[in-house]
């Protein structure tokens, strides 16, 4: 990208480093080689592909070395996790820990594919505002390759994003295979093995990304139903949804086995996935079926439940106690809050806000730990980027200076874990269109989730994403181009 050769460091990095210091001069990598520490190998090997650097020394002091080195404690600005110093001769990249390394190597990254050989001499020191900066992908209504989901991975790799969170079931499809179910595969047209789901682990875990699986329950449940009748109050027979909305057939709370089938998915799914989490669902789960269910309301006598939404309240703590049993955090979206302040769900369960903003600091103040994704607050990429009928999208918008502005409450700053943008695939039906939603959106909350508040500047970012977006476009990506509000 000659054109950009004028161009300084703090000009065109996204999400933009804490502290960017730009000097005079150029470090010509064209003759550069890699070293590193012994411990940062993982993060060496992927910085010698993705900078096309060779690792080792070679003879003559010519060459130019980007060295990773891994410190014991930093002695620049305290904030930061990483720094980064571009000299004309060399470029070190030190940080406490491989993951800081790792986002060095991301900076380097974009500013090899932006200046190519002659790097602008700087220094920066950088860290992230939020331990949470994640995205998640619903494979349930539209599958995905395993292909497509690396290629994701690794773009949120280069916004240093850290979690992925994977939406695996839903009335449209079930995705992920159960030992001792396995109708709930052969009954959905797509779905993952299990060798798949370690392959994008894996993948994601050398780029610092953790991989939270969901199993959506005890609502959007006719993945399973249809394969398993017996599961739900009418017993069937049901069909996988073919269009989206909330469906009032969901799990029967009065059937044992449909628990048992529930605890089970859990286990073997918190087995599967190493993360320290697990996602168990909670939203959108109407009650019709158990208000008119013998089974149901025996459960409610025995348990002395008074009402429905009681109901859900046992089952999700049930849940919450199998993943703990398993060893993981458990997390529910923010529908667990439709009971009584002094009924809520287990305070071992983080709460994941998706509907409001206002509710994330009412969880916070009950004891909760919260990751937020509200919906109307630029966090559900699959809302159109503009109000325009030919805009394609489901109901709602949501423009990149939308989702630039994206904020954590400041209050309870430490159970305000950080946030996600979310994508629904209702109407997303190929790769083309999903990068057509996630970018640049994804770009801006990623940014959003890295700085603190007050040095966030919309007209400086636009004016470094343009940049960016070559960045993008030159890797193949399908990127929004139209007005970003």
């Amino acid at each position: 990208m000659q054109a950009f050769c004028n161009l300084k460091a703090s000009e065109v990095l996204v999400p933009k480093p804490l502290i960017v210091n730009d000097k005079l001069g150029f470090c010509d990598v064209r003759e550069a080689y890699l070293a590193f520490d012994e411990p940062l190998l993982n993060e060496a090997l992927l910085a010698s592909d993705m900078l096309a650097l060779p690792i080792g020394r070679h003879a003559g002091h010519t060459k130019s070395v980007v060295q990773l080195r891994q410190r014991v404690e930093t002695e620049s600005v305290s904030e930061c996790a990483y720094r980064i110093e571009i000299e004309p001769d060399s470029i070190l990249c030190e940080s406490s820990s491989a993951e800081g390394i790792w986002y060095a190597v991301q900076i380097l990254r974009q500013l090899f594919a932006t200046f190519e050989t002659l790097i602008p001499c700087s220094t920066i020191c950088d860290g992230p505002s939020y331990a949470w900066r994640g995205f998640m992908l619903d494979t349930a209504r539209h599958f995905f390759t395993v292909e497509f989901i690396k290629k994701l991975l690794d773009l949120a790799a280069q916004h240093r994003l850290n979690r992925f969170h994977w939406h695996l079931t839903d009335d449209q499809g079930w995705t992920i295979p159960v030992k001792d179910y396995p109708k709930l595969v052969h009954r959905n047209s797509s779905s993952y093995s299990n060798e798949e789901i370690r392959e994008i682990i894996a993948f994601a875990s050398a780029r610092h990304i953790e991989v939270i699986a969901e199993i959506d329950m005890p609502g959007h449940m006719l993945g399973a139903l249809s394969a398993y009748p017996a599961f739900g109050c009418t017993k069937g027979p049901y069909s996988i949804a073919t269009d989206g909305g909330i469906f009032e057939d969901v799990l029967c709370m009065g059937n044992d086995d449909a628990i048992t089938f529930a605890k089970t998915v859990i286990r073997e799914v918190a087995e599967l996935f190493p993360s320290r989490y697990i996602h168990i669902g909670g939203d959108e789960c109407p009650t019709v079926r158990w208000q008119e269910c013998s089974l149901c309301k025996a459960r409610m006598k025995d348990l002395h439940i008074a009402s429905s939404s009681g109901l859900q309240r046992w089952f999700t703590n049930e849940m919450i106690r199998v993943a703990t049993d398993s060893k993981k955090i458990p997390i529910c979206w923010d529908d667990v809050s439709d009971t009584e302040e002094h009924k809520r769900v287990s305070k071992q369960c983080i709460v994941m806000v998706w509907r409001n903003s206002e509710s994330a600091l009412r969880f916070a103040k009950e004891g909760y730990q919260v990751v937020m994704c509200p919906k109307l607050d630029g966090c559900y990429l699959d809302y159109r980027h503009l109000d325009t009928p030919e805009e394609p999208g489901t109901i709602g918008v949501n423009t990149v200076r939308s989702s630039y502005e994206f904020s954590i409450p400041e209050g309870n700053r430490n159970l305000m874990l950080g946030g996600q943008a979310n994508v629904w695939t209702e109407k997303i039906c190929s790769e083309e269109r999903a990068e057509y939603m996630l970018f640049p959106r994804l770009c801006a909350i990623s940014e959003a989730l890295w700085l603190p508040k007050h040095k966030k500047n919309f007209v400086d970012f636009t004016s470094r994403l343009e940049i960016h977006t070559r960045r993008l476009i030159k890797q193949g990506v399908n990127v929004y181009r139209g007005p970003l509000q």
